[in-house]
């Protein structure tokens, strides 16, 4: 074993984590206190939650490069103004960044001769693990002492979600940054990150071919990746490390390779190469939040409906026809109910939690007791659930009647419409995953949770970083849906106009269009 991290796949961050990526290089006075400008960043990273970063000491004009990511609740000047704040004990003079996306990393499992990663949520990762993860890092940077990997990392390794990144590794990094392209606009830029990703993916392949078979390819091998976007510093960035002993001869390759693909004829780009001074790092945290599910208990299920809880007795099963006619079938009405709830959160200020397996009995009972039907309910929900109203001396029954709290284990077994938990929750996924546009899974954890003998489907939602819309069995079209007070409607027209409008979204560091 020797000394490493393991750092995530930039898609997590993008997907699991709604962040954005930033790249932030800092300029500094005559004085430059090293311990004193890690203690005023690590200030900073807390304030602006930044539970992930790279801090990388360079040569040149500027002295640090910062590669952050940020919450999609910042926008870069409140990033900028807080890290001018908590630096002031520094001789901090300039800040220049670029808010980006990756466009090609050295990690791409295709250079390796493996297969692409599968498409099936292999980005969702138990908070288990990621905690285990996280430790593993922190203990890993901090005291340089290997111990074993965390179990259940080596398939993430083999799936291209994890990079081991050996403390010990020997080579030289640098970054590239080019001019502004003279020419712009959105197919000028396609066509630069085409030449970009093509000539850095060539320059690689064409060094291993003359390099054949080194000790240990990936990760030691040579790396570049590719970032595009917009900011002070540039609108591309090449990240890249060269082997060790050989930092010349690959930094040529990658800056003779550079100037062959007619960015300085067609574009006038000139790159410019800046070496970065520490073999690794100078600071590093790799960590992901983990998301767990709301804290649930049995005195939450007896909890009222709000604006950021609420209840389903069912996923599939329809109590009412099940009252009527004993049928446990598939109900696509009782699917939209979730979706349609679980929209609504994603598009609240402040998300919410979905319970799948508590029944409102008191407003059902209303429901039924308007067609003289509400003993009928009772006596069903007692020979199905075992649920026993309250009723006074007379056997009168109390008002307001208790939630039932169900469970959904009856929807998965004998009798339920799936055939075991596995196939019910695999369901849910895909009803949340292919209704709901874009995929909400980046914003939300589905769990399940086991409270006084019946088992519960728990959707934890956070704000979604772009707007969701649903698609449900009743409309044509896909649907807007809002959370007002403790329930879910759609919003349509100018209506949903002026939502929105209050409620602007953060995208990769720019005020989403039309959020003022």
């Amino acid at each position: 074993m020797r000394p490493e991290v393991l750092i995530w796949d930039d898609t997590v961050h993008v997907q699991n984590e709604s962040s954005s990526l930033y790249f932030l290089r800092l300029s500094f006075g005559i004085e430059y206190d090293r311990e004193e400008i890690t203690r005023c960043l690590r200030l900073f990273y807390e304030e602006a939650d930044i539970s992930a970063y790279i801090v990388y000491e360079t040569l040149g004009d500027f002295d640090v490069l910062l590669r952050l990511w940020v919450s999609r609740r910042f926008i870069i000047d409140e990033i900028e103004n807080l890290l001018r704040e908590k630096m002031r004990g520094t001789s901090l003079q300039e800040v220049e960044h670029i808010a980006c996306r990756t466009r090609s990393h050295w990690g791409k499992r295709e250079r390796y001769g493996l297969p692409p990663r599968g498409e099936d949520d292999p980005l969702i990762v138990g908070d288990r693990l990621i905690d285990a993860v996280n430790r593993f890092n922190e203990s890993q940077f901090e005291k340089k002492t290997p111990v074993p990997r965390p179990v259940g990392t080596e398939e993430l390794i083999e799936g291209g979600v994890l990079f081991p990144i050996s403390l010990e590794t020997k080579g030289i990094r640098f970054f590239v940054l080019f001019d502004r392209p003279k020419r712009g606009g959105e197919v000028a830029r396609r066509d630069i990150l085409m030449r970009l990703t093509e000539a850095c993916e060539r320059i690689e392949a064409n060094w291993r071919n003359a390099h054949p078979d080194p000790p240990d390819p990936w990760p030691t091998g040579p790396q570049i990746s590719v970032y595009s976007g917009t900011g002070t510093m540039s609108d591309f960035l090449l990240m890249a490390r060269a082997p060790h002993g050989d930092f010349h001869e690959f930094a040529s390759a990658v800056v003779f390779g550079l100037r062959v693909i007619g960015l300085g004829d067609v574009y006038q780009m000139r790159p410019y190469t800046y070496v970065i001074a520490d073999r690794m790092f100078w600071d590093f945290r790799e960590e992901r939040v983990s998301v767990e599910s709301a804290e649930i208990t049995e005195a939450t299920l007896q909890s009222p409906e709000s604006d950021s809880l609420e209840f389903k007795a069912t996923f599939a099963v329809n109590l009412r026809r099940l009252r009527h006619d004993g049928s446990r079938a598939n109900d696509p009405l009782m699917r939209d109910n979730v979706v349609k709830a679980v929209c609504g959160f994603l598009n609240s200020p402040t998300g919410g939690t979905l319970i799948i397996g508590v029944l409102e009995v008191e407003h059902e009972y209303a429901i039924a007791e308007k067609r003289g039907q509400g003993a009928e309910l009772l006596a069903m929900l007692k020979a199905e659930f075992k649920y026993v109203p309250p009723v006074d001396g007379d056997g009168r029954v109390l008002h307001p009647l208790p939630n039932g709290a169900i469970g959904v284990q009856h929807e998965y077994e004998e009798g339920g419409p799936y055939a075991d938990a596995d196939q019910y929750y695999g369901a849910l996924r895909d009803a949340l995953k292919d209704n709901i546009d874009p995929n909400p899974f980046p914003w939300l954890r589905l769990a399940e949770r086991e409270i006084g003998g019946n088992r519960y489907a728990v959707i934890s939602v956070r704000p979604a970083g772009k707007w969701c819309y649903a698609t449900i069995s009743t409309e044509k079209d896909p649907q807007f849906f809002v959370r007002e007070a403790a329930s879910t409607r759609a919003a349509k027209g100018r209506e949903a106009d002026l939502y929105r409008d209050a409620d602007p979204r953060v995208l990769n560091g720019l005020r989403a269009p039309g959020a003022g």
